[in-house]
This record gives structure tokens, C-alpha cells and sequence, in this order.
């Protein structure tokens, strides 16, 4: 029940910001639609969903705990907090056309879970969640960066090969 409860919240949340809700192979031309700017403005709302919805939170925490006493609950986990959302952000990645898509996505979602710890210890909630939008926006704009790079090297590539020289 719990499980299903859970796959219908994140369905919500995934339409409730206009993301993906399923897998890249079976709505390729919704993960076509994404921008930099919506994965960020869905990531802010994700954290503050599995930080603040009272199901989510207490759902994410007894994951963490229950990982460790069944294979189920390690299936679990790794859906909803570790692999399955690693996943789903390295195929936005590369529809955005982020690379290396897997290591950007490690390294984003390494923040994500970072701040779901620090989040929980916290006194200063409110201080946890600016330092997370800051540390989320610098990330982001150093992925554009990278992306416009990439963007004006593939021009001057295309460019260099009709000129010949």
C-alpha cells in the first residue's frame, strides 16, 4: 500500500512540473521538452517534497533504516533514493544534451541526497534549504556554461569542416 501510495505521489509531482513521470523509452519526446531551467525548478520542489511532506519524509526515512533488514526494502531504496532517480537525471542529462551525462548526474544527485541528510540534523531548516537552492544554482549555471561550450566547440567544429581549413 505504502509503495503504491509512493508511486502515485512521485507521478504527481513529475506532472505537477510538467517532467517526465515514466521512463525515457516510453515518452522519449517529453524528455525532448525539458530545460535546464524546469530540472532545476523540479529539483528545488523535489527536495522540499521528500524534506517536508510528512509521507514522503517519514517514507524516505524508514527506507534509509529498512534497507539494511530486507532485499525489498533495499529494491525500495534504491528506486526511489539512489539508483532510480540517478537514473531518470543522467537520461535528462542527455536529452539535454549534458555530458558526460552519468557523471554530471552522480555528482548532481550527490547533492540532492547530501542536503536530505544535513536537511534532517538540522536546527536551522530554512538555512539548509537557501544552502541548497545556492549550492543548486551554481551547479546549474556551471552545467549551462558547459553546455554553451559544448555548443560553440560543435559550431566551430561544423564550421572549421565546410571551410576545409
Amino acid at each position: 500500500m505504502t509503495n503504491k501510495r509512493m508511486e502515485q505521489s512521485d507521478t504527481e509531482q513529475a506532472q505537477d512540473h510538467d517532467m517526465p513521470e515514466g521512463e525515457e523509452v516510453d515518452m522519449p519526446e517529453k524528455y525532448d521538452e525539458i530545460s535546464l531551467k524546469d530540472f532545476a525548478g523540479y529539483s528545488k520542489s523535489m527536495f522540499l517534497y521528500w524534506t517536508e511532506d510528512d509521507f514522503a519524509s517519514s517514507f524516505r526515512k524508514m527506507l534509509t533504516l529498512e534497507q539494511f533488514r530486507s532485499e525489498e526494502m533495499q529494491q525500495l531504496y534504491q528506486q526511489y533514493l539512489v539508483s532510480g532517480p540517478s537514473e531518470y537525471v543522467k537520461d535528462l542529462f542527455e536529452h539535454m544534451g549534458i555530458s558526460p551525462a552519468k557523471e554530471l548526474a552522480a555528482q548532481f544527485y550527490a547533492v540532492m541526497f547530501f542536503f536530505y541528510s544535513l536537511y534532517d540534523g538540522a536546527k536551522d531548516k530554512d538555512e539548509v534549504k537557501k544552502q541548497f537552492e545556492t549550492t543548486l544554482d551554481e551547479f546549474t549555471k556551471k552545467l549551462l556554461v558547459g553546455e554553451r561550450m559544448t555548443h560553440l566547440f560543435r559550431n566551430l567544429i561544423l564550421l572549421w569542416r565546410k571551410t576545409g581549413s
